[in-house]
């Protein structure tokens, strides 16, 4: 029975094992550039700074964030239309962004409290993107895949500073 459907398929000039490539969307660079900053954010450090484990990784973060808004706004523009897709997370991720900027108000050192609300804020940003423009398989899996290796390069990292004591990337 299925050599019969093979053969009538191929009597119609289609072939099964080929497959259709799927046309190239400018969407995807937002997906790619996305992948890219969650594979490259943990990698980054200066070791000369005090902070090490925060303020390079989140001045990446916050000008990445930037960077992707931006090549967003311009898929936009090229493509002159703007889908929103609706989740149950958009309103507690909102309240949520509302009550810390709120609570800035009688929070001890304000300065340090917006800088951490505006980290909180590019992360938002990127997940409003994401959440506006992931609607394929390939695009989602890509993404898990910039993840996953990400986890797996910081914990390469980990195990080689634990076994051979490696002082290139120093741990506090």
């Amino acid at each position: 029975a299925v050599e019969a459907v093979l053969s009538e398929l191929r009597m119609k000039g289609e072939t099964i094992t080929q497959k259709k490539k799927r046309p190239f969307e400018l969407k995807q660079i937002v997906v790619w550039a996305v992948a890219f900053m969650a594979l490259a954010s943990p990698l980054v450090f200066a070791n000369p700074l005090g902070d090490l484990a925060g303020l390079p990784k989140q001045a990446f973060i916050k000008t990445f964030s930037a960077f992707v808004l931006f090549l967003w706004l311009g898929v936009i523009v090229v493509k002159s239309e703007l889908r929103w897709n609706a989740s149950r997370l958009h309103h507690p991720i909102f309240c949520l962004l509302a009550w810390a900027l709120f609570a800035l108000v009688w929070a001890e050192n304000s300065y340090k409290g917006f800088e951490f609300w505006t980290h909180w804020l590019a992360c938002v940003v990127v997940y409003l993107i994401l959440a506006g423009n992931l609607n394929d398989l390939k695009d989602c899996r890509f993404l898990m895949h910039g993840i996953f290796l990400s986890g797996v390069l910081i914990a390469c990292i980990g195990i080689l500073q634990y076994l051979f004591s490696m002082t290139v990337i120093r741990q506090f």
